[in-house]
């Protein structure tokens, strides 16, 4: 009987920490998701961005 209630308790602690883990790789991941969606260019910009660089490469010639 004790120890019955010993191994729920520790099962339900154990559980509780694999959520917790869970959780908090999830919220990294999302974090990570956000950042480099942030920073990701438009299809506008990134042509933009090449033809100032082919300007300059240009005017470097």
């Amino acid at each position: 009987m004790i120890l019955e209630i010993i191994i729920k308790y520790w099962v339900e602690f154990f559980l509780g920490l694999v959520a917790t883990g869970l959780g908090i790789a999830c919220k990294k991941i999302y974090k990570m998701y956000k950042n480099e969606k942030t920073h990701q260019k438009t299809k506008e910009e990134q042509e933009f961005h090449d033809s100032i660089e082919n300007l300059i490469k240009e005017g470097n010639e």
